[in-house]
């Protein structure tokens, strides 16, 4: 199994740093927290617009890909995109319903399993992604 570093975010410069530093290397700030209380703090935080990678978990792209084919925006939900999630859900079946004989449905499938398959590589490379999903 490959192992993977995690990275944790200075709080003065927002440079990425290695998880288990004790300064930053980039501007010197001393890091007070561990690695588990920065991490959970930050997805806790309202006002902090990403997911962090959590120590000891990963997410299954296989997963992901699945929830995404079953119902567009499932998979985002799984890997912590909520109101994402139910945006692209809305979208799809008003999509699916309503315009284009299903055709935008399979659009939608296709998206959100491209953005779920690049967020869980992400996440499981020790890197941030964002709460609301971005365009590839």
């Amino acid at each position: 199994m490959r192992r993977r570093r995690l990275f944790i975010y200075c709080k003065k410069c927002q440079s990425e740093i290695p998880a288990d530093a004790n300064f930053c290397s980039f501007c010197g700030k001393q890091i007070k927290e561990s690695t588990s209380t920065t991490n959970n703090s930050k997805t806790n935080n309202k006002t902090d617009s990403f997911i962090y990678p959590h120590k000891d978990e990963t997410k299954s792209v296989g997963l992901v890909l699945l929830l995404s084919i079953l119902l567009p925006g499932l998979g985002q939900v799984y890997l912590g995109q909520t109101q994402a999630g139910l945006g692209f859900i809305i979208i799809s079946v008003f999509l699916g319903t309503f315009l284009t004989l299903g055709t935008g449905y399979v659009v939608a499938i296709f998206l959100t399993m491209l953005w779920g398959y690049r967020d869980v590589k992400k996440l499981n490379n020790g890197e941030r992604i964002h709460k609301w999903a971005k365009s590839v």
